[in-house]
């Protein structure tokens, strides 16, 4: 399909390419960002929470112990209790004055001595009746402290945990995180290119049914053209009356055909664009079809063709557009009649299926084959026997499948080759109303 597009278009769908790919990828990197920071987050909160809930566990623990060693304890007390067997918390129990009462020299996780971190923030403390949080470095290992008040002579607390396996798990997490989402990139890169080539399909169509759009419609006017200009020519010098006339009457067949055609131009070039307004009018069908029928009935008897309409007894009322029905109900009649056989017959019926209202348009001419049917109602497509039996334009048949999908019908056809051909129009039960006429 690539080499059916002139330089230009390669071009143009090229830029869309690139711009739905990238619009693709920069989805994927926000989304992956997002993911990102948003699992950091939350398993920063729930590790923290983790923490807190240790260091505050381990001041249920030893809280009666605190108070007892707060209150035995005098201004001039110098001699701290020190422990120094490695705490998963570290606690230090100072008195109202700043003196250490407890004294936890070393913190699981954590090299070093801690006590003067912990006199720094003895020293920086105020008293308050809720626990401060606030995290720190000592040598470059990070840590959470708490400090709190033990409710009895103005003894406070400071506790420290470590929280390098904390950060060691969320800095692995991270890491993770980026090769997952680096992973995830290659793989995504060539999905998001196919998508993207995927999505272009339809502009590529639009594209190749406007140059065949194009092509066609040259093609259908440059015929009559050539005619007419060959008649003109050959008639230029004549001095005859009859053999003038004749040339006339050939030339204005040829301009009502270019005529019909421009129509037919004019309307397609409707179909996919906004739609027309519909007026919906209640519409008695029977009569409708009579009038289609009337306006024809010198088309079929140039054609020897009989027309037969058969609507039952039943009176039925449609609310449609009258214009769009119409035009509908001319195509569809006009080929049954152009396509009979010479003293053929054409067949409309009306009636209801279940709750469908239906309009079958019956020809005994020369039929479509098998092969043609899927494309009976493609643009300037037309057989070879229909080439060979009639000239058209191949137009209809598409006008009419347009017209069904705005009327929000169905439209199929069934044929046997030499025997005949049915168009089969079936509109919804929301379209009928009955016991309406028409003023």
């Amino acid at each position: 399909m690539k080499n059916q597009f002139t330089q230009s278009e390669r071009r143009i769908l090229s830029r869309i390419l690139f711009n739905v790919s990238a619009w693709h990828l920069v989805a994927f990197l926000v989304f992956e960002f997002v993911l990102i920071i948003g699992t950091y987050y939350y398993v920063q909160n729930r590790t923290m929470s983790y923490a807190y809930q240790a260091v505050r566990e381990e001041w249920e623990q030893k809280l009666h112990g605190m108070v007892e060693t707060a209150n035995a304890s005098t201004p001039s007390f110098r001699n701290a209790k020190v422990d120094i067997e490695p705490e998963p918390v570290a606690t230090w129990i100072f008195s109202k004055e700043g003196f250490p009462l407890s004294e936890d020299l070393t913190l699981i996780g954590v090299t070093g001595n801690i006590a003067p971190l912990m006199e720094v923030y003895a020293r920086a403390y105020t008293p308050h009746t809720f626990t401060q949080w606030s995290t720190t470095t000592l040598n470059k290992q990070p840590l959470l402290i708490g400090t709190r008040d033990i409710g009895k002579a103005g003894a406070f607390l400071v506790s420290a945990y470590s929280l390098s396996e904390i950060v060691h798990t969320l800095h692995a997490l991270v890491a993770v995180d980026f090769t997952l989402a680096l992973a995830s990139l290659l793989i995504i890169l060539p999905i998001t290119y196919g998508l993207a080539t995927h999505s272009l399909k339809p502009i590529r169509l639009a594209m190749l049914r406007q140059r065949h759009f194009v092509n066609d419609a040259a093609h259908e006017l440059r015929t009559p053209m050539t005619l007419l200009r060959g008649i003109l020519e050959l008639e230029k010098e004549s001095n005859d009356p009859e053999a003038m006339r004749t040339a006339i009457e050939e030339g204005l067949r040829e301009v009502d055909y270019l005529s019909r055609i421009i129509g037919d131009l004019s309307t397609l070039a409707r179909v996919g664009s906004n739609q027309p307004t519909l007026k919906f009018e209640p519409l008695e069908l029977g009569k409708l079809v009579d009038e289609v029928v009337y306006a024809l009935s010198v088309f079929a008897e140039e054609n020897h063709v009989s027309v037969l309409v058969d609507a039952g007894e039943e009176a039925w009322t449609l609310y449609s557009d009258r214009v769009q029905l119409r035009q509908l109900l001319t195509i569809l009649i006009e080929n049954a009649i152009k396509y009979s056989r010479h003293d053929g017959r054409v067949k409309i019926r009306i009636g209801r299926k279940r709750n469908d209202l239906f309009i079958d348009v019956m020809d005994d001419g020369i039929g479509i084959p098998k092969e043609d049917l899927p494309r009976v109602f493609d643009r300037f497509y037309r057989s070879k026997g229909a080439e060979q039996h009639a000239i058209g334009s191949g137009i209809g048949l598409s006008i009419a499948a347009w017209i069904v999908s705005l009327l929000k019908g169905t439209i199929a056809v069934s044929s046997i080759e030499g025997k005949g051909t049915t168009f089969h129009v079936t509109l919804p039960w929301r379209s009928i109303r009955r016991g309406f006429h028409s003023t």
